[in-house]
């Protein structure tokens, strides 16, 4: 190139001494000149160099190209059939009814107890329906008893004064028989001297006689009358009276069905009670804080015990990676090493490291249904643990969800 320039500069100086003129070039001339020079330069330096640039930049290229497969297919295993998994709470139904309300989305963040879904049973609210007319009816007759059993305590209060009255009585008449009879007996006894010595007559003595009996029968019916009055006034404590022509008395009776009457209304709050706690357990709500996943079914769908409602993935659970190898690649993996995880879904890329090797635990049903499609004619019975590292556990907890598919590279072990 140099001997090129030299000699394009020499020519250009002998063809300048030969020019012939009167004066010599002007600066316009000049710089035209250096311009046609730097032109021819370029020119030469293009078709000399450009050629083996292009070579060399797409060597560079091609080297870089291969350097990514080798790394990507030799010394990396990608694997495609992986997804993230968590413990996940499934939400069913306590009993069978119709979805009424649907209160959260798929991917909504929950505090515990917040209302997820709401569920009719009609026999259930019937029942509670039932229960409560039951509950008032019983009120109602309780307040129905007492109030007659009130009237009849206040009919019990009046014969019982009575019942007093005559009591006091009858135990004046037995205090007064018992002084005739103290009196007939003593005229008795001081008569009985003087019958025995003839000085009285025989009719005397039985007249005298027939009255110390008549005292002794009289006393006889106080006591009886008395013992009559305070046997009935101890029954009218006991809620029984004597009119004049019948006993009559139903407090007893009042105060058993008063008894049967709470024994229902009791027995027909506690079924108002289990229905009314069956009612609110029909609004199904969060067991502790977490973030909706997917939502299985509509407002208007039936529900039963066996299929579930939706999935909730608790707060604070550690996420793990699970991927599914077939046995010709499994034998290709190094528990010792780290590995590389892509989550298509948020574009982001994490670190791990291998928990747990498994040849035998294979496909569960969904993961099957998802990814045998991917190799229809190989068996993906072998499962990989993978644990996020810790640096990057947080970000993976807060942006990676149970159930994201996940491409995992493993450090691949040459056999």
């Amino acid at each position: 190139m140099s001997e090129d320039i030299h000699k394009i500069t020499v020519t250009h100086i002998d063809d300048r001494h030969h020019v012939s003129g009167p004066s010599p070039a002007g600066p316009k001339e000049f710089d035209q000149n250096k311009i046609r020079q730097l032109n021819i330069i370029f020119k030469i330096i293009q078709r000399r160099y450009f050629v083996p640039t292009i070579y060399a930049i797409s060597g560079a290229l091609l080297l870089l190209i291969l350097t990514i497969i080798f790394y990507t297919y030799v010394l990396c295993l990608k694997v495609e059939t992986a997804i993230i998994t968590a413990p996940i709470e499934t939400m069913g139904a306590p009993l069978t009814g119709i979805i009424s309300e649907i209160f959260v989305i798929p991917g909504q963040s929950i505090k515990k107890g917040t209302p997820l879904v709401k569920i009719e049973n009609i026999d259930i609210e019937r029942d509670l329906e039932m229960a409560r007319v039951y509950l008032a009816e019983s009120k109602l007759t309780i307040l129905h008893y007492q109030n007659l059993l009130a009237n009849e305590q206040q009919r019990l209060k009046i014969y019982q004064s009575v019942g007093s009255s005559r009591v006091k009585s009858a135990q004046a008449q037995v205090n007064a028989s018992k002084q005739d009879k103290v009196a007939a007996e003593h005229n008795l006894n001081r008569l009985r001297a003087l019958h025995d010595k003839h000085y009285i007559s025989e009719a005397t003595w039985e007249a005298e006689f027939a009255k110390y009996i008549n005292a002794q029968e009289k006393l006889k019916s106080a006591e009886a009358e008395r013992h009559l009055e305070s046997n009935s006034l101890n029954a009218i404590d006991k809620g029984i009276y004597f009119t004049g022509s019948k006993i009559e008395g139903v407090a007893r009776d009042l105060s058993a069905e008063i008894e049967t009457a709470q024994m229902k209304s009791k027995l027909n709050e506690e079924k108002v009670k289990i229905y009314e706690n069956i009612l609110n357990k029909l609004t199904v709500k969060a067991p502790n804080d977490g973030t909706v996943l997917r939502i299985l079914k509509n407002i208007g769908a039936t529900t039963d015990n066996n299929n579930p409602i939706l999935f909730i993935e608790p707060f604070n659970a550690n996420k793990n990676i699970v991927a599914y190898l077939t046995q010709a690649e499994i034998v290709h993996i190094n528990s010792s090493k780290k590995v590389k995880l892509y989550v298509p879904s948020n574009g982001k890329t994490y670190l791990g490291h291998i928990l747990e090797i498994n040849r035998t635990d294979g496909f569960v049903d969904w993961i099957n249904a998802q990814y045998k499609w991917r190799d229809l004619d190989l068996d993906r019975s072998a499962m990989v643990t993978i644990r996020i590292s810790q640096n990057d556990q947080m970000d993976f907890n807060q942006h990676a969800y149970a159930g994201m598919p996940v491409i995992v590279y493993f450090a691949r072990r040459l056999v």
